[in-house]
């Protein structure tokens, strides 16, 4: 089983839930940042209790100033 992440595809080796993933991915860049997955963001306050399954695309997005 596998997942997307940011254009690269990871194995999904357990039961991981987005907060654990970002945990291991960006450990200490967790602020300014929104995760879609499959193409609806999911909110901060959900992190901790949503699941990564199997063929999910998630992206990670930095806030950036400028325009």
């Amino acid at each position: 089983m596998n997942f997307t992440l940011n254009g690269q595809t990871k194995p999904l080796l357990s039961s991981l839930t987005l907060k654990q993933l970002l945990d291991q991915e960006i450990p200490y860049k967790q602020t300014g940042i929104a995760v879609a997955i499959n193409d609806q963001v999911i909110p901060k306050d959900q992190w901790t209790g949503h699941a990564i399954l199997s063929n999910d695309n998630i992206l990670i997005f930095t806030a950036a100033q400028g325009g």
